[in-house]
């Protein structure tokens, strides 16, 4: 039977074909491809079944007969015992001509015709997000957006079992980019989680590795956490392709110090400062200084620290939030008073509001504020007397903390002792031994 199909089509398809295009008679022509269509799948030659479906969306399309396209494909899709196959076949061949249609209405008319046809069908899911995706472009350009973004999360692509990662992961980025357009921003983080690390381990899909850390950090930028806003660029800055291209390595190497200093103090935030200060990469950036301010133990002059780096300013991660105006411009202030808390600290048991309130170049009140998040987050030990207006960064310690301390020096004294007795007692030998060889 195949091979009587095959004779059969072969002899009347460019018949029906001259039918529709020379003598304009489209509709005799789809009558006798239904008859064969018919046949085709009363006998289940279903590939037979295919050519003969797809050459009715042909026909249709070289006739600019739209409408007619429309309708064939609802019926071809309704047609009884109809194969999965044929269904898939025809709407693919359809999804080519939706960059092919004379204008906007036709287009969206064949868009919510293939899109009725998938609906519920999970052997043409991957159609159907495709067919989607091309339905979210329009309506963005429209100024839809919050339908686009409803549109193209009702697609759970992450359990497509047809769909390659690369196109999974493109579309659960695109779901991520809409949310952040529209700020929302819950949505986003639950819809990064479904993309994993191992994921974005494959080497072939590198360049949406770097498309989704950069979403990420928007993120992250919203919320102010500086310190995962590192860990992206890292991750960016890490990325093989990233390392070939210095340009690219710069500016991921740049957000990677300025994100590093906006970080409140604290255990990962040092840590991170050193294995970013060891970068070998980083002696080739200006930028470089600003973080090797942050590691010593020196007050930072605040007006210095503008003009020295003013350029920070136009940077986009300030420039972005406007500039000197924005919060993230006076997390930059807070992390370099903070600093001069710290390294007051150091060097002072004892200092009145007014003095500290000076070297930080602040009011009292305001120099007061900052100390005493500080205390509260626990990065300093002081003690405000406001009868006297001093503050006191001499911790009193509890006695057991005294016998400890008291035990650890005198372990160091007899270490010290010890070691000084060897090296006299080495000293005495080596004499003695000189001595032997004179005589």
């Amino acid at each position: 039977m195949e091979t009587n199909f095959d004779k059969l089509l072969e002899e009347e398809l460019p018949k029906i074909k001259d039918l529709a295009t020379k003598e304009g008679n489209l509709s005799l022509a789809l009558e006798q491809l239904y008859g064969l269509e018919k046949q085709t799948r009363a006998t289940e030659s279903f590939s037979h079944t295919s050519i003969i479906c797809k050459e009715i969306v042909k026909l249709c399309f070289e006739c600019n007969e739209w409408s007619q396209l429309q309708e064939c494909l609802i019926l071809l899709s309704k047609k009884r015992n109809q194969s999965k196959t044929v269904i898939q076949h025809i709407v693919q061949e359809a999804m080519q001509l939706l960059d092919k249609t004379p204008d906007h209405e036709t287009k969206m008319g064949l868009i919510d015709t293939l899109r009725s046809i998938t609906e519920g069908k999970v052997y043409v899911e991957v159609e159907r997000a495709r067919i989607t995706r091309v339905l979210c472009e329009i309506k963005e350009k429209e100024g839809e957006l919050r339908t686009a973004s409803k549109l193209l999360q009702e697609l759970q692509v992450e359990t497509f079992g047809q769909m390659e990662k690369r196109e999974k992961v493109d579309f659960l980025l695109e779901q991520m980019r809409l949310c952040i357009a529209l700020g929302d921003w819950t949505k986003c983080v639950v819809i990064s989680r479904k993309i994993t690390s191992k994921t974005l381990a494959d080497e072939s899909i590198m360049d949406l590795k770097i498309r989704y850390y950069e979403l990420l950090s928007e993120y992250y930028s919203h919320k102010r956490a500086y310190l995962n806003n590192c860990r992206c660029y890292l991750e960016i800055f890490q990325t093989e392709s990233v390392q070939k291209d210095k340009e690219l390595w710069t500016k991921a190497l740049a957000n990677i110090v300025i994100y590093t200093v906006l970080t409140p103090y604290g255990v990962e935030q040092v840590d991170l400062s050193h294995r970013v200060f060891k970068e070998k990469k980083l002696k080739d950036l200006p930028i470089k200084e600003l973080l090797e301010i942050f590691l010593t133990e020196v007050l930072m002059d605040w007006k210095t620290i503008t003009t020295k780096f003013n350029e920070l300013v136009s940077h986009p991660i300030f420039a972005k939030d406007e500039g000197k105006e924005g919060q993230t411009w006076k997390d930059f202030h807070s992390r370099v008073v903070e600093h001069n808390i710290r390294v007051i600290e150091k060097y002072y048991s004892l200092i009145t509001l007014k003095r500290l309130a000076g070297l930080l170049e602040l009011d009292v009140d305001t120099a007061e504020r900052y100390l005493a998040e500080l205390v509260s987050s626990k990065t300093v030990y002081a003690k405000i007397d406001r009868i006297t207006g001093t503050v006191n960064f001499e911790k009193k310690l509890l006695p057991y903390e005294t016998m400890d301390e008291w035990g650890n020096k005198t372990k160091n004294l007899f270490g010290l002792v010890e070691s000084t007795c060897q090296l006299i007692q080495k000293e005495y030998q080596k004499s003695s031994t000189r001595k032997r060889e004179k005589n």
